[in-house]
């Protein structure tokens, strides 16, 4: 038997009768049942969108499904072996993936990952990102990594608990994967370095840029390389591996894309060795396009708040599309209300010559200042409240020689500086400058070669 389910409602006192059942010619082929039921659409299972009539119509209802011949939760694959691995060393994870084939939510406990079979304390899963649940349609990875406690063969068995509602009903359901790994006294691995390679937008029918994985034996023996093979739009440029790689050794793989259709183009590349979890494996994409052009992005402000008057730093980058390779002019245009005293790229042009380059713009804004106003025509006339302070303090300085008191000497002295102070206070007030009003902006930064202007997307930038 592959796999099983039941089929049926919740209504406890009368239960469904199947009549009869047919498997299409579908690969995997789809299950026919029809029947009779007296349970409601609240527990049997009824997908609306496509049931001719989704409620219970009576005392009791025929019914006909169609069942997909899908485990209710998939787990792929269901075996890992992590091949050679030096005793006390621990592996590269290895990830089996979970698929709920179902339309509600599957429960994942927190126990739902154990090991169990005779070396079950070899193993261990580092990580899994299922959460406390997988969600109707969705898929998480629990991984799986090895650690040889001796020499010789093991072997154990990784069980995935979980709980399942299928028609109102809640079970548990256990599902295993078989776990094989042997404890050597050395053993190669394998590294790989970038794990993937994005080749971003490719002019249909042209050789890009070669990008570059670096393979390196992490274990202490040599590696033995079967084969380096790749797949899709893609193609290995240069391959120095050889047949095998020293311990600590690595050598690095060049790899170019030339599109054949428009849109997504997916591919991998695959190590094929005597390391555990063999085949090893690199996803690669890249975009299929029709034109030679550039993109350009821009990073958040560093920092994202400025004080009036101090700057902030953004880097652009320009990356070319299908072998773009002509001078691009950045620009920044700030918002209206933002007063800048710069806002600049250094440098203002960049070429990019089949790989991205960055550039920096420089936002400084504007503090306050005094503004001294211009002099044109005669002066203006004192105003009253700077005349009546100037002179009692003349007649003050006129009469402290006559004061003979030290004391009173001392307090005209005081009320004579005052009364200057007060003539000075009272006069008209230097107009001040505004600097950058606080707020929260948003600046262009655009890119011109020729004809062509593309803007990266808006950048905010805060200013106290």
């Amino acid at each position: 038997m592959v796999y099983s389910t039941f089929f049926g409602g919740g209504n406890p006192t009368v239960q469904e009768q199947g009549f009869s059942i047919a498997l299409d010619g579908s690969t995997p082929p789809n299950a026919f049942i029809t029947g009779q039921t007296s349970s409601t659409s609240s527990s049997f299972p009824v997908f609306p969108a496509g049931a001719f009539q989704p409620n219970l119509n009576g005392a009791s209802d025929a019914f006909v499904a169609k069942l997909t011949l899908l485990p209710t939760l998939g787990v792929s694959p269901t075996s890992l072996n992590f091949g050679n691995q030096a005793v006390g060393a621990t592996s590269a994870a290895q990830t089996v993936t979970l698929a709920n084939n179902t339309s509600t939510a599957i429960s994942f406990p927190g126990s739902s990952v154990t090991f169990s079979g005779t070396n079950a304390a070899d193993f261990s899963s580092p990580s899994n990102t299922c959460g406390a649940s997988i969600a109707a349609g969705a898929s998480c990875t629990v991984s799986v990594a090895f650690t040889p406690s001796a020499l010789g063969a093991k072997s154990g068995t990784l069980v995935i608990t979980v709980t399942i509602t299928n028609g109102g009903l809640s079970s548990s359901q256990a599902f295993d994967v078989s776990l094989t790994g042997t404890g050597a006294a050395a053993a190669p691995g394998v590294g790989l370095a970038p794990t993937s390679l994005d080749f971003g937008n490719q002019v249909l029918n042209t050789l890009s840029a070669a990008k570059t994985v670096t393979l390196t034996n992490t274990g202490n023996a040599v590696l033995t390389i079967s084969s380096i093979t790749i797949s899709g739009d893609f193609a290995i440029s240069n391959n120095p591996c050889g047949a095998s790689l020293a311990a600590g050794a690595n050598c690095i793989i060049s790899v170019t894309f030339t599109p054949t259709a428009l849109g997504t183009r997916p591919g991998t590349l695959t190590i094929t060795d005597d390391a555990g979890g063999s085949p090893h494996t690199a996803p690669l994409t890249g975009n299929g396009t029709n034109a030679v052009d550039f993109s350009i992005a821009a990073s958040a402000p560093v920092p994202p708040t400025v004080k009036a008057g101090s700057p902030a730093t953004i880097t652009v980058t320009v990356t070319p599309i299908g072998g773009f390779s002509s001078a691009v002019a950045v620009t920044c245009v700030e918002p209206a209300g933002l007063t800048l005293s710069t806002c600049t790229a250094s440098p203002g042009s960049v070429t990019p010559n089949g790989a991205a380059i960055t550039t920096t713009v420089t936002v400084t804004t504007t503090a306050p200042s005094l503004m001294i106003p211009p002099h044109s025509g005669p002066h203006r006339p004192l105003p009253i409240r700077q005349i009546i302070p100037l002179l009692l303090a003349l007649v003050l300085l006129f009469l402290m020689p006559t004061a003979k008191q030290f004391r009173l000497r001392l307090a005209m002295a005081t009320a004579l500086v005052a009364f200057v102070v007060l003539a000075g206070c009272s006069g008209p007030k230097p107009p001040v400058k505004p600097g950058t009003p606080p707020g929260t902006y948003s600046l262009t930064i655009t890119g011109t070669s020729g004809a062509t202007v593309h803007s990266a997307a808006a950048v905010s930038l805060t200013a106290n």
